[in-house]
C-alpha cells in the first residue's frame, strides 16, 4: 500500500492557543491534551509555526470573541524548515470579509527555482504621462 507524502505546510482554524501567555487575552493556557496532541503532531511533520518564529513575543489576534471581548491567536500557518527558509512577510490583518469574526493570517513563500524574472516589463513613467 503506497504512502502518502507527509505536506509541508499546515494552516487553518485551530480552536486551540500554543502559548496562553502571549497568544490570548486574557492569558490563560488551553487544555494540556489538546496542546500535547498538536505538539505531537508537529514534531510528526516537521512543522513549526512561522509567525511565531518570525515574531518570538508578539502579540496579534486572529479572533475576537464579541460576547466577552477576549482575543486569541487560534488561526495559524505551519511549515516545513525549507519552506521556512524562503517564505516572508508572516502577517495577521482584517480580511476585508464584513461581519467577520476572524483576521486573516498569511505568509509568502517562494521557489528557489523559481526563474528570475527581472524587473518586469517596460513603462512610460508616471511623470511623464501626469505631464500631458
Amino acid at each position: 500500500m503506497p504512502t502518502a507524502p507527509k505536506p509541508n505546510i499546515m494552516l487553518g482554524d485551530h480552536n486551540m492557543v500554543e502559548a496562553g501567555l502571549l497568544d490570548r487575552m486574557p492569558a490563560h493556557d488551553d487544555p494540556e491534551e489538546a496542546s500535547n496532541a498538536l505538539d505531537d503532531l508537529k514534531i510528526l511533520l516537521k512543522l513549526h509555526d512561522g509567525w511565531r518564529i518570525t515574531n518570538p513575543n508578539g502579540r496579534s489576534f486572529t479572533y475576537m470573541q464579541s460576547a466577552t471581548g477576549s482575543q486569541s491567536r487560534i488561526d495559524r500557518i505551519y511549515v516545513t524548515d525549507p519552506l521556512l527558509e524562503t517564505a516572508r512577510e508572516w502577517r495577521i490583518r482584517e480580511s476585508g470579509i464584513p461581519n467577520a469574526d476572524h483576521s486573516l493570517a498569511s505568509v509568502q513563500i517562494t521557489s528557489e527555482e523559481a526563474p528570475w524574472i527581472g524587473k518586469g516589463r517596460w513603462r512610460i513613467p508616471d511623470y511623464v504621462i501626469t505631464r500631458l
